[in-house]
């Protein structure tokens, strides 16, 4: 009988992934994943122009991947041209989404 370590659900229905938990958890999981980093996103976006700093690349390039492994490729593109709009820090993180922005369209 399988048992979801998040909810603790059980059952002998139920399916659980490699870490013992059932689909709803998962996907209530990436919600909130993907909500905390759209609010990074912002509050990074409001401080760089404060300050006048760039924008690190990373929380862009975690919302896009998580769009990407849910096959939302219009999302994925709106976040990677919300990055390039940005002022954004130099290094090579920041080219490597600039050419997937350029791939992705």
């Amino acid at each position: 009988m399988a048992t979801c370590k998040a909810c603790g659900k059980r059952g002998f229905f139920i399916k659980v992934n490699r870490e013992g938990v059932c689909g709803k958890c998962v996907s209530a999981a990436g919600q909130e994943k993907e909500e905390k980093l759209l609010k990074l996103i912002e509050s990074i976006e409001t401080e760089s122009k404060a300050v006048e700093w760039g924008v690190a690349p990373w929380p862009y390039e975690q919302l896009a991947d998580m769009y990407r492994d849910k096959r939302e490729s219009r999302k994925e593109v709106a976040v990677l041209e919300r990055f390039a709009a940005q002022k954004y820090a130099p290094g090579p993180q920041a080219l490597q989404l600039l050419d997937r922005l350029k791939q992705a369209k």
